[in-house]
């Protein structure tokens, strides 16, 4: 299978030119057990000078190349397993700033969280696909691997989810799941871990990986090779 690389400017931005080239041996900077980057940690500081990192990193080509850097590593991983060996082989993604971006939407209201904005930005079903995590869903499917969403979002939510994912190109995947009205009040580590522990011990599917942007979509028992992508925008505990 070929596996896409990462991108030109991806690597002048990363320094990784001389490293990352096309060949059937991992890339020098590949990670067994999960495809993360190193996060930096921030003093506190004033609300100007943080929003001003938020876009400088997102739309200085930053994020771009961190995204493709882990992304690839995943790409790596996942071609080196071959084709699925069972029948519940799967991949748990999770949807906001890991499958969708809401990146545009954020910004237009100074990265701050307003809950009933955020319900019926949802509800519009707009956010547009971020672009390697569709890549990655794409090789998993043609390696027969089920796709599983596992989302914070809410039950009031889910079919404009839906919709939202088929737009923008996850059109198969074996389930959406999101929080129930019982669940609204759990920490996001809780909830997932739980989610993933049914679907394992319930239900028999073999988590062979989680995708996420948060420590918590991938913490907790059942993640499998965890994929965290960038987000320096908001914590989820």
């Amino acid at each position: 299978m070929n596996v896409p690389l990462i991108s030109k400017e991806g690597l002048k931005a990363l320094g990784e030119a001389s490293k990352i080239r096309a060949r059937a041996d991992p890339p020098d900077h590949f990670n067994p057990t999960m495809a993360y980057m190193h996060e930096p940690v921030h003093p506190p500081r004033p609300l100007y000078q943080a929003t001003y990192d938020i876009e400088q990193f997102h739309e200085g080509g930053e994020y771009d190349a961190s995204l493709q850097y882990v992304v690839q590593n995943a790409m790596w991983y996942a071609a080196s397993l071959g084709q699925a060996s069972g029948p519940k082989d799967a991949w748990v993604f999770d949807i906001d700033e890991t499958s969708l971006s809401g990146y545009e939407e954020m910004k237009s209201i100074g990265f701050g969280y307003v809950p009933k904005l955020s319900h019926e930005w949802i509800l519009s079903a707009s956010a547009p696909a971020i672009q390697p995590t569709l890549q990655l869903y794409t090789q998993l499917q043609q390696q027969g691997f089920k796709i599983i969403f596992l989302t914070g979002r809410h039950w009031d939510e889910a079919d404009a989810t839906a919709q939202n994912l088929a737009s923008e190109g996850f059109t198969k995947y074996e389930t959406l799941i999101v929080r129930t009205p019982a669940e609204s009040n759990m920490t996001a580590t809780d909830y997932k871990s739980a989610r993933r522990t049914d679907l394992v011990e319930n239900q028999g599917y073999n988590i062979v990986g989680c995708v996420g942007d948060q420590w918590s979509d991938l913490n907790g028992p059942y993640a499998g090779f965890k994929v965290k992508l960038p987000n320096y925008i908001y914590y989820l505990p």
